[in-house]
């Protein structure tokens, strides 16, 4: 995300010491390229860990085709992978969970958004006035 390369970030710290909770904290997240910690990498990378931990239903397509009402009440409960020749091609999830995963990424996005305007700010590119902005809006 921050340096272009998602699939070598990982929620979790580098090292952490026995006493340590299991979970990282948003500050513990870095990229491990570049090392830019920020909350929203946190959220997007720490809801993958969490769905992508308890993936371990698989089906072949043929199997899943006879199996459908099956394969839909599994998904209520965990992911379904479906495969063909043994590589995963598909998964069934949940409508919660499909409704949870878009709330998180539409979460980070938001963040990632608003870490850019702060960092816009932070070097010293002119912001909007606020009168302007009341204005525009009706509000004055």
């Amino acid at each position: 995300m921050c340096c272009g390369v998602e699939d070598t970030l990982s929620p979790y710290p580098a090292s952490t010491r026995a006493d340590e909770p299991d979970e990282p904290a948003p500050g513990d997240v870095e990229c491990c390229l570049c090392g830019q910690q920020d909350v929203a990498l946190f959220l997007y990378i720490y809801n993958i860990e969490m769905y992508s931990s308890n993936m371990v239903t698989e089906m072949p397509v043929t199997e899943a085709r006879e199996r459908f009402s099956e394969v839909v009440d599994t998904s209520a409960r965990e992911p379904v992978f479906l495969t063909k020749r043994g590589q995963r091609q598909a998964v069934v999830i949940s409508t919660a969970e499909y409704e949870r995963l878009l709330e998180a990424d539409e979460d980070a996005e938001d963040l990632a958004a608003s870490d850019a305007v702060m960092n816009e700010i932070m070097a010293g590119n002119p912001t909007i006035p606020w009168a302007k902005v009341k204005a525009d809006l009706g509000l004055s």
